[in-house]
């Protein structure tokens, strides 16, 4: 049985928000971290997961400033918080 690694990941990206790491520290530990993850379990870290991957795409496409993938990333970190705190599932 996997655990979640929702807080894990809100860590990371907090710690890549904050400057702490840079962006492809964050992916370097992201990507391997969430391959074989079996997000079924977890609604709330499969949202967390693909709305990070898709930020990080659009980054990546040039469709985002690096100053709104953080932004944007926070907003997924506050969603993902409220979603746990209040025991919401997807």
């Amino acid at each position: 049985m996997w655990v979640s690694l929702g807080p894990e990941i809100t860590s990371r990206l907090d710690e890549y928000i904050s400057g702490a790491i840079s962006r492809e520290q964050f992916e370097d530990w992201f990507y391997p971290a969430v391959l074989d993850l079996d997000l079924h379990d977890w609604p709330n870290d499969a949202n967390l997961v693909w709305a990070t991957k898709l930020r990080l795409a659009e980054f990546s496409n040039g469709h985002m400033s690096e100053d709104d993938l953080r932004s944007a990333l926070r907003e997924i970190m506050k969603e993902y918080e409220g979603a746990t705190r209040t025991g919401w599932k997807a």
